[in-house]
């Protein structure tokens, strides 16, 4: 395996000289120091909570393709390892198996589409499911905004181009096929983060057709009304952490700057955030409503295009 290791791993023979509890070893899977990774590997608790979930789930994916020879990884594991956005990170690992036991960490699938997928190495050296048979397993068995987060993660990443896993998912085996086929006619390889593509779906169920990345004067705009002259922003808290070389204040200032800019050119700028597109979303129907957009019918657009498609 190729994956960076930074963690601290321990033997069991380590583990059990280093823990306060040493006694309790015996039963090393619940014992008070140290989390057991994999058979003869184990974290400290203290380092293994600081950690955040997909270095966890990677950490475990690491430890289990030791035990076995060449396990390929599928789902939303595979979905991880090959870099793709995820919303909901697996309590489980997720594998194609065809036979045997399987530990109680590990989610074992066995469905014909992700047997018969294609394989390919990650970056880390995990063998998973190819990028387009990974993106379509997950569509059929999440929700389907998750699966539509992770299909435009993949396009906007250029892991895919738009024909293939157009086709991929129109060609989706019978379980999941109207999930597949609703993804397939709404992606955008324009969305640009999680927050992107789920503030395109809300303003897509509420009837409006939103412009990505139209560029007015210097500035590239998330979404364009042109309808309604209102430009949408999608606001993640990202931004605001220091990663982009920007202080909090810097950022604000710039973003000031770039509004001002906006509203000289005539339009109304619009900011939701990941709780307005994900947790209230009526919140951002608020928003939009002082902006003048007419009240519309607040429809599930997933819901609307699986009616249509048994119609």
């Amino acid at each position: 395996m190729a994956i960076n290791i930074t963690e601290d791993i321990f033997t069991a023979k380590q583990a059990q000289k280093s823990s306060s509890d040493w006694q309790s070893f015996k039963t090393p899977i619940t014992y008070r120091d140290f989390k057991r990774l994999g058979k003869g590997r184990y974290i400290r608790e203290s380092e293994w909570s600081d950690l955040g979930k997909e270095r966890k789930h990677l950490l475990l994916m690491d430890s289990y393709a030791r035990l076995f020879d060449s396990p390929v990884f599928s789902h939303l594991s595979a979905a991880l390892a090959l870099g793709l956005d995820v919303l909901t990170v697996p309590d489980k690992i997720q594998v194609r198996r065809t036979g045997g036991s399987t530990p109680d960490f590990v989610q074992s699938r066995r469905d014909d589409a992700s047997l018969s997928a294609a394989t390919l190495l990650s970056e880390d050296g995990f063998l998973c499911t190819s990028i387009e048979d990974t993106v379509l397993s997950c569509v059929r068995f999440l929700k389907p905004y998750e699966g539509l987060v992770i299909a435009e993660s993949a396009l906007h990443k250029g892991l895919v181009d738009y024909d293939t896993l157009f086709k991929k998912l129109m060609s989706s085996p019978r379980k999941g096929s109207l999930a597949a086929r609703w993804v397939a006619g709404i992606m955008s390889p324009l969305s640009e983060s999680p927050g992107e593509t789920l503030t395109r779906l809300l303003l897509l169920d509420l009837g409006l057709e939103p412009v990505q990345q139209l560029q007015i004067g210097p500035f590239r705009v998330d979404f364009a009304l042109l309808e309604y002259n209102i430009v949408v922003e999608f606001d993640g808290a990202i931004k605001y952490d220091g990663r982009f070389g920007l202080s909090p204040e810097e950022t604000l200032a710039r973003q000031e700057n770039r509004e001002q800019y906006l509203r000289q050119q005539g339009w109304t700028v619009v900011r939701l955030t990941w709780e307005d597109v994900v947790v209230h979303r009526e919140q951002a129907l608020r928003k939009l409503s002082l902006t003048n957009v007419p009240p519309l019918n607040w429809v599930s657009m997933y819901d609307h295009g699986l009616r249509k498609m048994r119609d």
